[in-house]
């Protein structure tokens, strides 16, 4: 392995050729960080992930965003540009110009946050504390009350069907005794 040192102004730069790439590595507070792009990074975290054995489904969830990322973020540009004021407006960027609900968002921040602790501990990029929003879950229309007492109201015993009769007892049961409650 080749290297050429410079010294700059309260840091050490230094290049090194390996494996026909060129790297830099920049020394900051006697913390080194590598000069890679997000793209190369991310090349490198999915091949880790994939040598560890995650499901396609899970890949599928880094590339996707990766993918929501890289139209914030040029994907050619270094990792040690991204920090909390880029992931910041990063929320804002998938809030305001998305039409993806707070649960869909939060996971793709959720999954985003892996890639960039890859990326930090890789020492690619510096450590900072990355902090999901909190998302609501929007409430599934509900029976009303009509509509439950048409439901439960008790089925005519000399023309219903058995099933009928028989899903009339069991739910009525259930609503009575609360056995399908887990109190945990």
């Amino acid at each position: 392995m080749k290297s050429v040192t410079q010294f700059s102004r309260n840091r050490m730069e230094t290049n090194i050729i390996s494996r026909g790439e060129k790297m830099k590595i920049m020394y900051i507070n006697n913390n080194e960080i590598t000069y890679i792009t997000f793209e190369d990074a991310y090349k490198e975290f999915y091949l880790k992930k994939r040598a560890k054995g995650l499901s396609e489904k899970t890949l599928q969830n880094y590339d996707d965003a990766y993918k929501y990322f890289t139209n914030f973020f040029d994907e050619k540009r270094l990792c040690h540009e991204i920090d909390v004021k880029v992931y910041t407006n990063y929320c804002l960027f998938l809030k305001g110009y998305t039409n993806a609900n707070d649960v869909s968002r939060q996971t793709y921040l959720r999954h985003l946050k892996v890639i960039l602790n890859f990326c930090m501990e890789q020492q690619y990029m510096k450590y900072f504390h990355i902090e999901l929003p909190k998302a609501e879950a929007k409430l599934k229309c509900i029976y009303t009350e009509h509509e439950l007492d048409l439901l439960l109201k008790k089925p005519n015993m000399k023309t219903c069907q058995f099933t009928e009769y028989r899903n009339w007892v069991l739910i009525n049961y259930l609503i009575a005794t609360r056995s399908a409650y887990k109190n945990c």
